[in-house]
């Protein structure tokens, strides 16, 4: 019953007692994208600590919440699970390889450890 902005404030409340994480454990997308962060998406830029109403996202479907990268980077452990040679282009960029565009998954940083577990094919152009 609660709009998408209402649903970030009161998921924002919840999160501020929870913070910071021990682990956060994301899935890398395709595009790079992690927790609902795609690139060049506004939600991806989002300044502060807190949630972010995601809408017109690019997957399905169009509207969710994400915590910002401000939040996930509070976290003590970030690890980063890809699949597939379909994410081969986003771990690229994730570790920053020359020729590739910023990722939001780039932009994610445990403040004791960040581990990217990728099988071989997410790895094939490392």
């Amino acid at each position: 019953g609660l709009s998408l902005e209402q649903g970030a404030t009161a998921a924002a409340n919840e999160l501020e007692e929870a913070t910071p994480f021990a682990l956060t454990f994301l899935g890398l997308g395709p595009d790079g994208h992690v927790a609902s962060l795609f690139p060049g998406h506004p939600a991806a830029s989002a300044e502060g600590p807190g949630v972010v109403a995601v809408t017109d996202s690019p997957k399905p479907p169009p509207e969710r919440l994400s915590m910002t990268l401000e939040t996930i980077n509070a976290s003590e452990r970030i690890w980063i699970a890809a699949a597939g040679a379909d994410k081969a282009d986003a771990v690229a960029a994730v570790m920053q390889r020359p020729g590739t565009q910023p990722v939001p998954g780039g932009s994610v940083s445990g403040t004791q450890e960040t581990l990217l577990f990728a099988d071989e094919a997410a790895a094939s152009q490392l």
